[in-house]
């Protein structure tokens, strides 16, 4: 075979999977509606897959793979990034940080997100939103995510289980219609108990729903299997109780922000400890010493007077 035939083979080749690899990059990326950028790109073995990007009415993401930094910018977000429309036979990417089957796999590398403006999640677009990024510890500019016009917070939080403080004190639930998984913190569901999160912050219009198979699977607090409330240690919950007593129809539902901590038998006593007031126990002791003090004085001097 002569040596150009070769070449031609060899180049055609070359060409043929250019054509079916490219366009399949090029379909991901337009599915999570991401603008690629070639000087901020990812070293995981995929090059190309940009780690910055622009979603709907310009809401900006960057994310550092070297410090595990992702920034997300303000503005509003109206839809879930996993479009059934160009579904491919298998689960797309949805946000590029998921860690579920993304080409990115971004999830992992994720330690700290920060949220820099006012960012509206309206409609399906909280689903699985912060959720999937198991090394995430903490989350700055909660306050700064507006959820009033969100309804499907379906994994919002999924698999977070190096998340330590979950701050939902001004989040508006009220259009929800769905939340399965959304607080469960661990993969497999609230039953495995591997999680970190140590303080859970919850405001008035929370709704955790209590629907059989779909409810928002709230995790069991790191080492404890109830939550207790901050200022007041009676306060006892299992996560089904406390979604329950959060969830949309309870006439008791908190009208105020609570935060929860595990509850533990140690808490609970050095709360009661603590309710005694510190003068009334000053007092306690004076008069527990004083009484049989000067009932040793009065019975002397009544002595020295009749030996007188």
């Amino acid at each position: 075979m002569s040596s150009w035939i070769v070449k031609s083979i060899i180049l055609g080749a070359i060409v043929i999977g250019g054509i079916s690899q490219g366009p399949l990059f090029n379909f991901n990326v337009k599915a999570q509606g991401l603008q690629a950028s070639v000087e901020n790109t990812a070293d995981n073995g995929l090059p190309g897959f940009p780690t910055s990007g622009v979603f709907e009415n310009n809401v900006k993401w960057n994310l550092n793979t070297s410090t595990g930094l992702l920034t997300i910018g303000g503005g509003t977000l109206t839809k879930f990034y996993d479009s059934e429309e160009n579904y491919d036979g298998g689960r797309l990417p949805n946000w590029p940080w998921s860690e579920f089957d993304g080409p990115g796999n971004y999830g992992e590398l994720v330690k700290q997100v920060v949220i820099t403006g006012p960012l509206n999640l309206e409609g399906s677009s909280p689903d699985t939103f912060l959720g999937n990024m198991p090394n995430l510890t903490k989350i700055v500019g909660m306050s700064n995510l507006r959820t009033s016009k969100g309804t499907n917070f379906n994994s919002m939080f999924h698999g977070d289980s190096s998340l330590e403080v979950l701050d939902l004190s001004n989040k508006d639930m009220s259009a929800e219609m769905e939340e399965a998984n959304m607080l469960a913190l661990n993969y497999g569901g609230s039953d495995i108990k591997n999680n970190k999160i140590s303080k859970l912050i919850l405001g008035p219009a929370i709704m955790l729903g209590v629907k059989e198979y779909y409810d928002a699977d709230l995790a069991f607090p790191d080492g404890s299997d109830k939550w207790q409330s901050a200022s007041d240690s009676t306060q006892v919950y299992t996560p089904q109780q406390l979604m329950a007593l959060y969830s949309k129809g309870n006439p008791n539902h908190p009208t105020k922000v609570e935060t929860w901590i595990p509850y533990t038998k140690a808490s609970l006593n050095l709360q009661k400890t603590v309710e005694i007031h510190t003068d009334e126990k000053l007092i306690l002791v004076w008069l527990l010493f004083r009484l049989p003090m000067q009932a040793e004085i009065n019975r002397v001097t009544n002595r020295h007077w009749q030996m007188g």
